[in-house]
């Protein structure tokens, strides 16, 4: 019986064979080598705001609720 490939694995790439040739620390240093920043269009960048302020105004009325538990 064969099992379909896992939906994130494609066919084969060309640098696969390379990458498997490399000595350890050269794999170790080939991928510690930063990526470069991804460019988000404007909806995201602004849901990615949205997103960030939404997680800040939880935390503080998380922590107004810890103090205002610790007065009672």
């Amino acid at each position: 019986m064969h099992l379909a490939p896992h939906p994130h694995q494609t066919e084969a790439h060309a640098d696969d064979e390379l990458i498997d040739g490399l000595e350890p620390d050269q794999l170790v240093a080939n991928m510690s080598t930063p990526l470069p920043r991804m460019r988000l269009s404007r909806r995201w960048t602004v849901f990615f705001w949205t997103l960030r302020l939404f997680v800040l105004v939880l935390t503080a009325m998380v922590v107004a609720v810890f103090v205002a538990g610790f007065r009672t």
